[in-house]
């Protein structure tokens, strides 16, 4: 197993990593739209509710959310992000 320095960090009594505020903001609105839509948003519609320029840093955050215990989707299908917890 390879060291990182999420494995190194702190967890909640859920076992979840504490959250950035632009990490955050991401879970927060995927939660939000969820619950407008009864279906999670896309990358692309993330990427324009955020204001960020490229679908792979909103990719490589929810990654990053995802290895903290926030979130978690289903590889390869469309629209399957879900927030763990709450």
């Amino acid at each position: 197993m390879r060291w990182n320095s999420i494995d190194a960090q702190p967890r909640d009594d859920r076992g979840r990593v504490a959250l950035t505020a632009r990490q955050e903001a991401i879970v927060e609105t995927i939660r939000t739209r969820t619950l407008e839509r009864s279906y999670p948003p896309s990358i692309r519609e993330l990427m324009t509710d955020l204001g960020m320029r490229s679908p792979n840093g909103v990719k490589a955050q929810l990654v990053l959310i995802r290895r903290k215990g926030w979130i978690t989707w289903d590889e390869h299908k469309a629209r399957t992000l879900r927030v763990v917890g709450k």
